[in-house]
């Protein structure tokens, strides 16, 4: 009889420990079944925020490879007008730089000398400055 009451406690326990475990992992079942639906709902708008993004964007293929052949050409014309101005610059350098030495020298030049030297550095400045864009004086507030 006293086996049968130990017994009796014991498989009481052990149920009730089982029932307590049961309960515990059924809430957490639920608990991630929520969390899943969640994600699951959350996921669906997100896709619909993006196909309805994508649907507003779509801009037909001439359309993109004009601009990207519109961004290839002006890249080119870029580096083609750094390229001149580059050597312009250096033109201007070597034409004006022999003037600019006798100048600079201290020695007294005569007035003849002066004004074919003046010419000369005009002459390689206006070919420095043809590269420039020329501004549009039309359109300009008074």
């Amino acid at each position: 009889m006293r086996y049968d009451i130990i017994a009796f406690v014991l498989i009481t326990v052990i149920a009730i420990a089982c029932l307590l475990q049961s309960l515990y992992l059924y809430n957490k079942k639920q608990k991630m079944l929520k969390t899943l639906v969640d994600l699951y709902t959350t996921n669906n708008a997100l896709e619909d925020m993006i196909a309805s993004q994508a649907l507003g964007n779509t801009d037909p293929i001439e359309q993109s490879d004009g601009f990207v052949k519109f961004l290839s050409d002006s890249r080119e014309w870029a580096f083609n007008y750094i390229e001149d101005v580059q050597k312009q610059i250096s033109d201007f350098r070597s034409s004006v730089s022999p003037e600019l030495k006798k100048i600079n020298s201290g020695k007294k030049l005569e007035k003849i000398e002066m004004e074919i030297m003046l010419n000369n550095i005009s002459a390689a400045f206006q070919k420095l400055d043809n590269v420039l864009p020329k501004e549009d004086t039309t359109n300009k507030e008074k």
